[in-house]
């Protein structure tokens, strides 16, 4: 997280009314950034504590993702990882191509851009936060169209047509 967005995140929800139950997924126990966010939840105003939970690479990851009501992410796999397993997404990028990303899911209706590269866009990821949480239709909505925008059947597609290709049934 070289922009420290997890960290700006956890800031950003702390300065807020929101009580939910937020989950934490980072990739590296072994560094200055795991210690410092860890810091910040156990220093939570008393309205956040234990709200806010840190995991490192939980070997349940997918079943604690497919508990959430959305997914606060950047815009790399866990994004359509999300979008395919029906979870609204707030995406803030951490690099240009994940931009991209997020902008085409965000034309499909099943993301929203919470920033640009590495800058959170605090007043919309809250706002977005709270919209979703209190409306049940809209993130059904979205958890109805993400499957059928990311279907999980691309890899068999992609190996059909290279298979008609190499046969001469292009």
């Amino acid at each position: 997280d070289p922009n420290r967005l997890t960290e700006n995140f956890i800031r950003t929800i702390q300065k807020t009314d929101l009580n939910n139950q937020f989950q934490i997924v980072v990739g590296d126990r072994e560094n200055d950034d795991f210690q410092k966010l860890e810091f910040l939840i156990e220093n939570s105003p008393k309205t956040f504590k234990g709200s806010i939970t840190l995991y490192e690479r939980p070997d349940n990851f997918y079943a604690m993702l497919e508990s959430c009501s959305i997914a606060v992410v950047a815009g790399g796999l866990i994004a359509f990882e999300s979008v395919a397993r029906g979870l609204p997404v707030l995406g803030v990028p951490q690099y240009e191509h994940q931009l991209n990303t997020l902008e085409n899911l965000e034309k499909m209706g099943v993301a929203y851009l919470c920033g640009t590269p590495g800058v959170l866009d605090e007043s919309k990821l809250v706002t977005l936060i709270s919209t979703l949480l209190k409306d049940q239709p809209l993130r059904q909505s979205i958890s109805e169209k993400g499957p059928l925008v990311i279907d999980g059947g691309g890899m068999d597609r992609v190996i059909s047509k290279i298979s008609q290709y190499l046969q001469g049934n292009n």
